[in-house]
């Protein structure tokens, strides 16, 4: 669905969180990815960076931390909108000519709180995300009933 609606030259990643020296951060490495080939380079960058999941003093969020944090969906036409510490990755985003980037909070319902962030960055400006928030909804959907399902299968198995 997403090569349909972005085209070459599109990124999707899952940001979790994890501990790291003592401080909760979130990271990518390890985690579902989906992309185009000509984005591997920013895959690998990414893979490297990890970004505050908690607002502590001297960490930086970055745009997954911030939307880890605030629990709400972030994106933009072009990165090129963004200052460095806004957007932490910049200087990889221009040599990899990333432009379009949304980051969705990914919702544990049990908890009801924030548990990841899906981002997508795309090579082309895209100044409308909704088709994509659309199905990242609807896919999460469908994976969190199946999940329900499979969990009521093996409870009425024991």
């Amino acid at each position: 669905l997403f090569r349909e609606s972005l085209g070459s030259g599109a990124l999707a990643q899952v940001w979790l969180p994890v501990e790291q020296e003592g401080h909760v951060v979130l990271s990518t490495c390890e985690q579902p990815f989906l992309l185009d080939q000509v984005l591997a380079g920013y895959r690998e960058v990414s893979r490297h960076f990890v970004f505050s999941a908690k607002e502590e003093p001297g960490l930086q969020p970055g745009l997954p931390g911030r939307v880890f944090i605030s629990g709400v969906p972030e994106w933009t036409s072009s990165v090129l909108y963004y200052n460095r510490p806004e957007y932490l990755r910049m200087e990889h985003a221009l040599h990899h000519e990333i432009r379009g980037s949304l980051a969705m909070p990914i919702y544990d319902p049990s908890k009801d709180s924030c548990c990841a962030v899906f981002e997508l960055v795309t090579r082309k400006e895209k100044p409308d995300f909704s088709a994509e928030m659309d199905n990242v909804c609807n896919a999460l959907q469908a994976s969190s009933n199946l999940m329900m399902l499979y969990h009521e299968i093996i409870t009425f198995k024991t």
